[in-house]
C-alpha cells in the first residue's frame, strides 16, 4: 500500500486521490506513531541531545498524527454510513463518493464522503453529502475550530500579524482574506446571538448603564476608489520601493491642512458598558458581571439593546421599582435616548466632563497654569460635591457677566463661555453628586471610557487602518463576545446553527466575502 501521505506535503494535506479504507489508516497512523517513539528513544540515546530540535521533528509528526486520526474518524463514518434515499418525502439517489479538502487545525486533510442526489422526478435537484450533515462539516473549506480560533485572534490583532501566529504554532495558516471572510461569517451572526444570551446569574441590585461614542478612521470613497482598481493590464514594479513611486504618481496632491483639520475621515460607534452593584451594608460592591456592546448602527439600536439586557437581568426601564443609574458624558443625544428607553433611571452626569468645561471657564477669569485658576476650580468640586450645583452655575454666570462688563471678551472666549454655561444648564439635574455619593454610586463613566480604549482603540484605531464600517462592525461586535468571556458560548450558537440547517438538507457557508449590512432599525421594529 501506498503512504498516505508520503506523496503529500506533510504542512498542507494527507490523503491519495482515492478512498483509503480505514484499516490502511489505520496502519499508517501506528506506523507514524511507532516512528515517533523511535525517534524520542534514538534521540534520548544521543551524547549530545537537543531539545529544541527534538521540540521540532515531535511537532511535526504530531500534527501528521492528528491529520491521520481525523481522517481515519471520518473515514470510519464514512464506512459505516448507509444513508437514507428517501426523506420527507423526496426520493434521492447515491452518486459515487466525491473528495473534500478540509483544513484543520493540524493541516489540510482529503477525505471522501458520499453523495445523494434528488431523483429526477424531484423538482428541486439538489444534493447533499450525509457524512458532512452528520458531523457538522459546511462548505467552507475549514473546520470550525479553525475559523472559531482564526477569528478570536483576529479580535486581538490585525490579520496579517493573525496569519503570523496561527502559522507559528499550527505550521500552517490560512491566508489573511480567509480570515476576514471567517470573521464576517461569523459576525453576521453576532446580532441574534446577543438576543438570545441568557442573562448572567448572580448580578446585584443596582444596574449601572453608562454609554459613549468612539470614531474610527474609515477609507473615504477616493481611497476606497483606488484600492479596488484592477491589476489586470498593469505593469509590476520590480520592487516594493519602485512599487510605491509608481503608485504615488496618480496621487492628487493633498491640500495643507488647517490646525484641527483631520484625515482620519471617523465613523462613530456607540459603546454601551452594563454592570450590576451589589449592595453590602451602606456598600454598593462591584462591578459584578460587566457586559460590553458596540455597533456602528444609530445610536438608538445600541439603546435598544441595553434596555432589553437590562430587562433580561431583572430591571425594567420604564418601572421605578429597580435602581437603574445612567451615565454619560452629557451628549444631548444620550441624554434623549436615555429619556425614552430609561425614564426611571437615574441620570449622571460624568464629574470629569464637568470639571474640563469648569477649567475652561476659569482660564477665561485666571491665567493658565496660576494658583488662583486651581483654588477657583477645586472651589468649584467642592461645591458640586456638596450638592451645591446651583451655586456653581450661577458662579458660572456671574463670571460671564464680569467679563462682559469688563470688555475682556474675544470671541473665543465668549464661545467657550457660551458653550460652558449651555452645558451645564441642560444637564443641571443631573449633576447632584451629594446624593450619588450617599447612595454610592458611580460619579464618572471611567468604565466606558475603559471600555472604549481596550475593545475599539486597541484594534480599530492603529496607525493606517482605513475600514469599512460594515467590515468594522463584525470586528467589534466579536471583540465585545470576547472581552465578556461569551466566545464559546457563541461558537457553540452557531454550531447549533449550523447544524440545523444541515438537518434540513440546506448548503451552508459560514465564510462571507461581503458583510452583513448595519442595522439601521429599533430592534423592536425590526422583530416585527
Amino acid at each position: 500500500m501506498p503512504s498516505l501521505s508520503g506523496d503529500v506535503d506533510l504542512r498542507t494535506a494527507v490523503g491519495k486521490n482515492e478512498m483509503a479504507s480505514s484499516k490502511e489508516i489505520d496502519a499508517e497512523l501506528m506506523a507514524e506513531v511507532a516512528e515517533l517513539v523511535a525517534h524520542a528513544r534514538a534521540h534520548g540515546e544521543r551524547e549530545q541531545a537537543s531539545l529544541g530540535e527534538l521540540e521540532a521533528v515531535v511537532s511535526k509528526r504530531l500534527r501528521a498524527v492528528g491529520r491521520l486520526v481525523i481522517l481515519l474518524a471520518l473515514t470510519l463514518g464514512e464506512e459505516q454510513l448507509e444513508p437514507e434515499t428517501k426523506r420527507e418525502e423526496k426520493s434521492y439517489v447515491r452518486r459515487p463518493r466525491q473528495k473534500k479538502w478540509l483544513a484543520t487545525i493540524f493541516g489540510g486533510i482529503l477525505y471522501f464522503r458520499t453523495y445523494l442526489r434528488a431523483a429526477v422526478r424531484e423538482e428541486d435537484r439538489s444534493g447533499l453529502h450525509p457524512l458532512d450533515q452528520q458531523w457538522g462539516i459546511t462548505r467552507d473549506r475549514f473546520s470550525m475550530n479553525v475559523m472559531a480560533t482564526s477569528a478570536r485572534l483576529a479580535t486581538h490583532v490585525s490579520f496579517d500579524i493573525c496569519t503570523d501566529l496561527i502559522e507559528e504554532f499550527w505550521g500552517w495558516s490560512p491566508a489573511k482574506d480567509s480570515i476576514e471572510q471567517m470573521v464576517l461569517g461569523l459576525g453576521a451572526n453576532t446580532e441574534d446571538y446577543f438576543e438570545q444570551a441568557p442573562p448572567p446569574v448572580g448580578d446585584g441590585e443596582v444596574l449601572v448603564v453608562q454609554v459613549d461614542g468612539k470614531g474610527v478612521p474609515t477609507a473615504t470613497q477616493s481611497e476606497l476608489f483606488k484600492r479596488r482598481q484592477p491589476w489586470k493590464g498593469k505593469v509590476r514594479a520590480a520592487s516594493p520601493r519602485h512599487r510605491g513611486r509608481t503608485r504615488r504618481k496618480g496621487w492628487q496632491k493633498p491640500r495643507r491642512r488647517k490646525p484641527g483639520d483631520k484625515r482620519k475621515n471617523a465613523k462613530m460607534a456607540t459603546v454601551v458598558v452594563m454592570y450590576t452593584l451589589k449592595m453590602d451594608g451602606d456598600l454598593l460592591l462591584g462591578p459584578i458581571n460587566k457586559r460590553v456592546y458596540g455597533s456602528f448602527a444609530p445610536k438608538r439600536h445600541a439603546f435598544a439593546w441595553a434596555a432589553r439586557e437590562a430587562a433580561k437581568r431583572g430591571f425594567d426601564p420604564t418601572s421605578d421599582e429597580t435602581l437603574i443609574q445612567f451615565v454619560s458624558d452629557g451628549d444631548p443625544d444620550l441624554r434623549d435616548l436615555a429619556d425614552e428607553y430609561f425614564p426611571q433611571a437615574v441620570q449622571t452626569i460624568d464629574l470629569m466632563h464637568v470639571m474640563e468645561y469648569l477649567w475652561s471657564v476659569g482660564e477665561c477669569l485666571h491665567g493658565v497654569g496660576s494658583g488662583a485658576l486651581s483654588d477657583w476650580v477645586a472651589h468649584q468640586k467642592q461645591r458640586l460635591l456638596r450638592g451645591q450645583y446651583r451655586r456653581v452655575i450661577r458662579e458660572v454666570e456671574d463670571v460671564t457677566a464680569k467679563l462682559k462688563r469688563r470688555g475682556k471678551l474675544s470671541k473665543g472666549r465668549r464661545e467657550r463661555l457660551e458653550k460652558a454655561l449651555g452645558y451645564l444648564r441642560s444637564n443641571e439635574y443631573r449633576l447632584d453628586y451629594k446624593w450619588v455619593l450617599e447612595m454610592d454610586l458611580e460619579l464618572a463613566s471611567g468604565a466606558v471610557e475603559g471600555a472604549i480604549k481596550h475593545v475599539m482603540g486597541k484594534r480599530l484605531d492603529n496607525g493606517g487602518m482605513r475600514w469599512i464600517r460594515e467590515r468594522a462592525e463584525a470586528v467589534l461586535q466579536l471583540r465585545c463576545i470576547e472581552v465578556n468571556g461569551q466566545w464559546r458560548d457563541f461558537i457553540s450558537f452557531v454550531e447549533r446553527r449550523t447544524r440545523d440547517k444541515l438537518a434540513r438538507g440546506a448548503p451552508v457557508r459560514v465564510m462571507r466575502n461581503e458583510p452583513k449590512p448595519l442595522p439601521s432599525l429599533h430592534l423592536q421594529d425590526a422583530a416585527a
